[in-house]
C-alpha cells in the first residue's frame, strides 16, 4: 500500500526525510543524559501537519533502532490510521473504556520494523474525562514495558493537559 505523506519512506533520499533524520538525531543528543520517551506533536490551529510530522517522525525514530509507539491523541479528527492504511475500529479510547484493552493495548503494527501505531479508536460522542492526568498514568506503563519512544499527536485544546500527564 502507497503511503504518499510518509516521506520517510516513499522518498528517503529527500532533503524531507533527511531533514526528520536530523531531528531525530537532534532529539537523541537532547536526550543523552535523561534520554526522551515522550514527545508531544501539537500546532495552534488544525491542518498544520502534525499528524504527518509525528507519522514521519515517528518512522525515523523506528528506523534508528528506537521501539517505537506513535499514539494518536487527536480524538476530534485523527488521521493517523488513514496515513498508515489500518483500521481505526480498537485504540487509544478502547483502553480508557476497557480494563482487556489497557493490559494487552490495541498496538497495530504499520510495517516498519520497531513501530507500532495506537490509534485514536471510536470517537466518544463528546470530549472525553480520560484526559484527567490520572487516566493517562494508568495507560502509559500498559502500552510499553521496556525502554520506548512515544509520540502523541492530541488536538490542540489538549496541549497542556496531555504535556503536565506525560511531560
Amino acid at each position: 500500500m502507497s503511503k504518499p505523506q510518509l516521506i520517510t519512506l516513499t522518498d528517503p533520499r529527500s532533503p524531507a526525510a533527511e531533514a526528520y533524520r536530523t531531528l531525530r538525531t537532534n532529539l537523541t543528543f537532547a536526550g543523552l543524559d535523561h534520554p526522551i520517551e515522550t514527545l508531544v506533536v501539537t500546532s495552534p490551529a488544525p491542518g498544520e501537519g502534525k499528524s504527518v510530522a509525528a507519522a514521519n517522525l515517528a518512522v525515523t525514530m523506528a528506523q534508528g533502532e528506537h521501539r517505537t509507539i506513535l499514539v494518536d491523541a487527536d480524538l476530534r479528527r485523527p488521521v493517523l490510521h488513514e496515513i498508515f492504511g489500518v483500521s481505526n475500529e480498537r485504540g487509544l479510547t478502547t483502553m480508557f473504556v476497557d480494563p482487556q484493552a489497557r493490559a494487552n493495548p490495541p498496538l497495530v503494527e504499520v510495517g516498519v520494523e520497531n513501530l507500532w501505531l495506537l490509534p485514536s479508536g471510536p470517537l466518544p460522542p463528546t470530549r472525553p474525562t480520560c484526559w484527567a492526568p490520572a487516566g493517562w498514568r494508568k495507560l502509559s506503563p500498559s502500552c510499553a514495558p521496556g525502554p520506548t519512544f512515544f509520540s502523541l499527536t492530541p488536538h490542540r485544546s489538549l496541549r497542556s493537559p496531555t504535556r503536565q500527564c506525560w511531560g
